[in-house]
């Protein structure tokens, strides 16, 4: 299939983004990079970085106190951090994770940095029985019930 250059909004009228861990980073980058044409994100358990970045923000007093080297800015954990020091903008989000999920201290990190965002844990770790019932809630939440 061959690219046709076009950009979400252009084809679309209403563009969500979701994704589980790694995806749900990757969507949360994709805000990032593209400001103004998401409508929306799911972000399931959603990947909040290798622990030596998570750890250097909290060793230095939270994401406001932490200053990025110049080197580490190659490393895109790093750079979605960066961006998230930034006022985010307004769109509807929705992040869930498991409570006993391996990598649930990054995410309630990063679940601070989206105050706006629909928070929800439920029982469960880094795994399909955790998402499943998130993935029911947003659902049951209606966040496409509004589509034109």
């Amino acid at each position: 299939m061959k690219p046709t250059g076009s950009r979400p909004r252009a084809r679309y009228q209403r563009v969500w983004l979701g994704g589980i861990s790694r995806g749900g980073q990757l969507a949360l980058s994709c805000l990032a990079g593209r400001q103004g044409e998401m409508h929306g994100l799911c972000l399931l358990a959603p990947y909040a970085g290798g622990r030596i970045t998570t750890n250097a923000i909290r060793r230095a007093g939270g994401l406001s106190a932490w200053q990025a080297e110049a080197a580490q800015q190659a490393d895109p954990d790093v750079r979605l951090w960066q961006w998230l020091k930034e006022p985010l903008p307004s769109v509807p989000m929705f992040m869930g994770y498991g409570a006993q999920d391996r990598f649930a201290d990054g995410m309630q990190m990063l679940a601070e940095q989206l105050p706006d965002a629909t928070h929800l844990t439920v029982p469960g770790e880094h795994d399909w029985a955790a998402w499943l019932p998130l993935w029911q809630r947003f659902l049951d939440l209606g966040h496409f019930s509004t589509l034109p």
